[in-house]
């Protein structure tokens, strides 16, 4: 019995996550292009795909730091999507934090106390 409790607390997350997939079809000239892609949650009017939080940290003091990857991870609590950002700062672990309601992006630097 404690088996499907674990089994029920673990999958808790994939249930409750802060992203969500939309499938769209666009007609093109006759030719039907169906792409899946993927929401952050925000629970206001309007979620944002990941393209469009990518979109945003591209276009914001992010891109300034380093490189980060598309994937981002979405937080429905908070309604923050974090991208990693890679770069040369040594002890430091810099993150790009794009607000899904308001669709601004900031830096988190995460750097070791002990390296300043």
């Amino acid at each position: 019995m404690k088996f499907y409790y674990i089994i029920a607390v673990l999958g808790i997350p994939f249930i409750l996550g802060g992203c969500s997939s939309q499938t769209q079809v666009v007609n093109t000239d006759n030719n039907l292009i169906i792409a899946d892609e993927e929401f952050c949650i925000a629970h206001t009017e309007s979620n944002i795909s990941s393209d469009e939080a990518y979109g945003v940290a591209k276009n914001s003091e992010c891109a300034m730091v380093g490189t980060f990857k598309e994937d981002c991870s979405c937080d429905p609590e908070t309604y923050i999507c974090t991208f990693e950002i890679e770069t040369d700062k040594p002890d430091c672990s810099p993150v790009c934090l794009v607000d899904l309601k308001t669709s601004e992006a900031r830096v988190d630097w995460r750097c070791n106390p002990d390296s300043q």
